[in-house]
């Protein structure tokens, strides 16, 4: 590997494009993670309920379990 000085115009162009490719990943890094943030901000927030002031309650027989169960044992084939 050769090794050959560069001037320091052609140093500083370099270091000047590494900078601007480093500034684009990081804009680009920062609005993925905005979007992340308001997409989850949206998704897990809450909306207003819109219910009428009748059905806000649940009734008692719609949120009961039946008391008849089936015998499970009976309904098996066991051989």
């Amino acid at each position: 590997m050769p090794q050959t000085r560069l001037a320091l115009r052609t140093t500083g162009h370099l270091l000047i494009g590494v900078a601007r490719i480093y500034s684009r990943k990081m804009k680009y890094l920062l609005a993925d993670c905005n979007d992340a943030l308001i997409r989850m901000r949206v998704t897990f927030c809450p909306g207003p309920i819109d219910l009428p002031v009748n059905l806000r309650e649940a009734s008692r027989d719609t949120i009961t379990l039946a008391e008849n169960f089936c015998d499970f044992d009976a309904a098996m084939d066991i051989t």
